[in-house]
């Protein structure tokens, strides 16, 4: 019985964001997440729910809806900025490439940041130096060149969802 409510559960949350980030309810939208949803829960149910689903795995899912949470708003402000940029009659373009420190350990964590980042307009993430805990970003408006002052502007809130996820 618990199997089948992992699954559901699972099946439910990809439903629902398929649907939040196409952008709209119709037939095919429906069909067609139903059929991913299917198909991504077959392939990573045992991966993502070892077991049974405990308080750790619905903590994690809080996690997943956090994480989502800041990466939406991070995007949205984003393209408004980028947006301002492009349109303004003087363009305050400062190209440059910052040092980025971050403290995750996990190589898939390191991986979501740093697409993350390259996913948000106007950063892109050149390198990830795992030794160093660094990240490499070509940032167009570079408000600063600190490490710690461009890892607020460009990590945001990010890193402490992801941390948790892959923890």
């Amino acid at each position: 019985m618990k199997k089948i409510i992992n699954k559901l559960t699972l099946f439910t949350l990809i439903l629902f964001l398929y649907i939040l980030f196409t952008g709209r309810i119709n037939t095919l939208t429906i069909i067609t997440g139903t059929l991913a949803s299917f198909i991504l829960v077959a392939i990573f149910e045992k991966i993502i729910f070892k077991g049974r689903l405990k308080v750790r795995d619905i903590i994690k899912l809080s996690y997943i809806f956090l994480y989502i949470y800041y990466f939406i708003k991070a995007e949205i402000v984003s393209h408004i900025k980028i947006a301002k940029l492009i349109l303004s009659k003087n363009p305050r373009i400062y190209p440059a490439i910052v040092r980025v420190p971050f403290e995750l350990e996990d190589t898939y964590g390191i991986a979501l940041l740093a697409s993350s980042i390259t996913n948000t307009p106007g950063t892109l993430t050149l390198h990830a130096d795992r030794n160093r805990k660094v990240l490499y970003v070509h940032w167009l408006t570079a408000y600063t060149r600190d490490s710690n002052e461009a890892k607020k502007y460009i990590v945001g809130k990010l890193e402490k969802p992801i941390r948790n996820i892959f923890g």
